[in-house]
């Protein structure tokens, strides 16, 4: 189910497309949200391991539970095995119940991510306004007895629209 119904899009948009037509470009635009940011709900991911940090894709909100594969047995960590940092890096604890300088060679985590609803609305509705309003052209003007168009380039607005959804800053370490 997408973040928002045809009624609460129609609040932002205007448009002639019918309900049924119009919830399709919502289905789509939400699915493409989804595609490059991961569902807003809990989230997994599996990474190659051996170094001392991890680099999630995600800002974390909570951690749910890490495993890491040593020549093809899985530990569960416990959490003082890890030590979180900036929300989005996992740094490998030595002295910890299950310690070890550096991630094992796969490293599952699975986490709750920040919540980003709102951010996700507010791009939606961006994305949706410019899926129904697309003509191909970007400015017309006429007058004089002269008519000039210059063409709007879809892909890159559509780009612009989803670096806002884009994580902030980065992590850097010394």
């Amino acid at each position: 189910m997408a973040l928002l119904t045809v009624a609460q899009i129609l609040e932002h948009v205007e448009t002639d497309l019918s309900n049924d037509a119009l919830q399709r470009v919502i289905d789509s635009e939400d699915a493409e949200i989804t595609r490059r940011f991961g569902a807003p709900t809990t989230q997994t991911e599996t990474l190659k391991g051996g170094e001392t940090h991890l680099f999630l894709s995600r800002l974390v909100s909570s951690i749910t539970s890490i495993s890491e594969e040593v020549s093809g047995t899985a530990t569960t960590l416990a959490a003082d095995d890890y030590d979180p940092w900036w929300n989005q890096a996992l740094e490998r604890l030595a002295d910890g119940t299950n310690g070890r300088s550096t991630w094992g060679e796969r490293v599952t985590v699975v986490y709750v991510p920040q919540d980003t609803t709102s951010q996700r609305k507010a791009l939606l509705v961006q994305l949706v306004q410019l899926a129904v309003r697309y003509n191909g052209v970007q400015s017309e003007s006429v007058g004089g007895g002269d008519y000039s168009a210059t063409s709007a380039d879809y892909q890159r607005e559509r780009e612009r629209l989803f670096r806002k959804l884009e994580p902030r800053g980065g992590v850097f370490l010394a």
